[in-house]
C-alpha cells in the first residue's frame, strides 16, 4: 500500500504515464516504448487501463479519474474503498496496529 493513505475511503493514489486503452497503443512512439520494454522483460510493458480498473477493484481501490497529460501520458486516480465486510475491517484495524482488545 507504499503511495496510498490506508484509512478506508480516503486515500487517494495517482499513477502518470503511458497506458493501453481499450487495446490500443497510440502513438507510435508508445508502441516502440511497449516494445522496448517487453524486449528487455516479457513481464514489463504498458499496462491497459481496463485491466488495472479491473484489479484495482480485487485490491479495495476504485479507478475514479482518467486525466489526459502531455506528451500521451495519463494520470490516473485511484481512491481506497470503504470496507466491505467484518474480515476488512479486522484486517484493516491490524493493518494500523489497533490490534485485537
Amino acid at each position: 500500500s507504499s503511495g496510498i493513505n490506508a484509512e478506508y475511503g480516503g486515500g487517494l493514489l495517482f499513477t502518470y504515464g503511458p497506458y493501453v486503452v481499450d487495446g490500443v497503443i497510440s502513438p507510435e512512439s508508445n508502441v516502440e516504448f511497449h516494445n522496448s520494454l517487453k524486449s528487455r522483460n516479457p513481464l514489463w510493458g504498458l499496462r491497459d487501463i481496463r485491466f488495472l480498473k479491473k484489479i484495482s477493484r480485487e485490491h479495495g481501490l476504485k479507478l475514479e479519474m482518467v486525466v489526459d497529460m502531455p506528451s500521451n501520458n495519463k494520470t490516473l486516480v485511484f481512491r481506497r474503498l470503504p470496507p466491505s465486510s467484518e474480515s476488512d475491517k479486522l484486517a484493516l484495524s491490524l493493518y494500523n496496529g489497533n490490534g485485537l482488545n
